[in-house]
């Protein structure tokens, strides 16, 4: 654990003033966001070279098959991130209350219900195997029930994720990524071959989440008291999380299926690759952030809260400036080395569109902190953002200048609320 971080959280900005108080090192914050953009760029070139290297085994209709499904697969584990980020803060605040038993108890209640659930949900697609392959035009069966085992087993592996960033272990929180996105390589060569594409991939998936489970488990119950009393997650909050993540990824996705929808023809000339690019303005802060946020959990005071939170923001900012950089300076590079020469159109796209999906990213800070906080003024705002962008394309004629005025006036309407309710605060 990270000596540092350590020395942070016991400050006597971040502790109740019964805690032992060490003077603040501000470095804490900046080495967390170092091993979580390290992590981040190290877990992205895993998964791409993932892909690359299934693709060589498939055939091009197996490919298509194996995207539709991690694609699905995406769908189904993007909901419980804001749980997960609620275990962290409880984790945080146990860990300030000096109830380390309660961190086992917690995880203890969590992994059995997790576990029960999750063999309910492989059960079930083993015995509809048969219809839900019809229904997604799958030639595997099989890849049902294996699928279910990958995405049980990869909540399994995040839950514990989780509860290591709220006791500010980075190296392992950090670590855990990019040796499940390794092992998930090294499976694949064992897994997928021909007749067991997309049942391959999955069981590649299902056995690295399961390896970083178990380490991740040894990890978290180290040096943890027996005993402890389980306290559940509330309602509201569960509620305010759902929401607050449910109107971000909104405003994330909506341009694709705007232009799939409404606009084919820029669809298909490059405007979705495009945008699946510029998305990493977004993902990579976004990851930064989350292994901030038991930092931001743990601040007791405004101003320790708005430091964390600044520094937050200033990382944001300063990943965007230098992507925008980037894709300004070499924007048909950027395109050639990633999808290669058949996307090439994207390039004329890239940086209208980064441009626009940029401002997310602050957007996304500002998520955290209200999670933070519980602040139901900025969740609301989130909310509102995200149905006035959603009235806005409904009623405007299809066009690419109204898109782009509806995400950014959503971004402005977000941020500016957030700043009031901070400086309210």
């Amino acid at each position: 654990m990270a000596v540092a971080a350590e020395r942070l959280l016991d400050s006597s900005d971040l502790t109740p003033p019964a805690s032992t108080t060490v003077t603040p090192d501000d470095s804490g914050a900046w080495q967390a966001a170092g091993w979580g953009l390290a992590a981040t760029v190290a877990a992205s070139v895993l998964s791409y070279a993932f892909q690359i290297l299934v693709a060589r085994f498939m055939s091009p209709t197996s490919y298509s098959d194996t995207v539709a499904m991690l694609s699905l697969y995406m769908v189904c584990s993007l909901p419980l991130t804001p749980i997960f980020l609620l275990i962290t803060r409880r984790v945080v605040e146990a860990r300030r209350e000096q109830r380390e038993r309660d961190v086992r108890a917690l995880v203890h209640r969590l992994l059995i219900r997790g576990a029960t659930l999750g063999g309910l949900a492989v059960a079930a697609a083993f015995v509809a195997r048969a219809p839900l392959a019809g229904w997604l035009r799958l030639s595997e069966p099989m890849a049902m029930p294996i699928f279910a085992l990958s995405v049980v087993l990869s909540a399994l592996h995040l839950l514990v994720i989780a509860v290591l960033l709220g006791r500010l272990d980075w190296r392992a929180a950090n670590g855990l990524p990019v040796i499940f996105g390794a092992s998930r390589i090294a499976l694949s060569l064992l897994f997928v071959r021909p007749g067991f594409d997309v049942a391959g991939t999955f069981a590649a998936i299902a056995g690295s989440a399961a390896l970083t489970f178990t380490l991740g488990l040894a990890a978290v119950t180290r040096g943890l008291g027996r005993g402890g009393r389980y306290q559940p997650l509330h309602l509201g909050e569960v509620g305010l999380a759902i929401t607050l993540n449910a109107a971000f990824w909104f405003l994330v996705q909506v341009d694709t299926i705007y232009v799939n929808r409404e606009l084919p023809l820029l669809a298909e000339g490059g405007y979705v690759a495009a945008s699946g690019l510029a998305k990493m303005l977004v993902y990579i802060p976004l990851a930064v952030g989350n292994v901030m946020f038991p930092l931001l959990s743990a601040a007791t005071t405004t101003a320790a809260r708005r430091r964390v939170l600044m520094r937050m923001l200033m990382m944001a900012a300063a990943l965007d400036a230098a992507g925008l950089l980037a894709i300004a300076a070499a924007p048909e590079r950027i395109v050639l080395l990633t999808l290669g020469p058949s996307h090439i159109s994207a390039a004329g796209y890239l940086l209208q569109v980064g441009a626009v999906l940029a401002p997310l990213s602050l957007v996304g800070m500002f998520l955290y902190e209200a999670l933070a906080r519980h602040d139901r003024i900025v969740t609301i705002a989130f909310a509102v953002a995200a149905v006035f962008a959603a009235a806005i394309l409904v009623l405007l004629t299809p066009a690419l200048p109204g898109l782009y005025a509806a995400l950014l006036a959503a971004s402005a309407i977000v941020l500016v609320c957030a700043f009031v309710s901070g400086v309210r605060s």
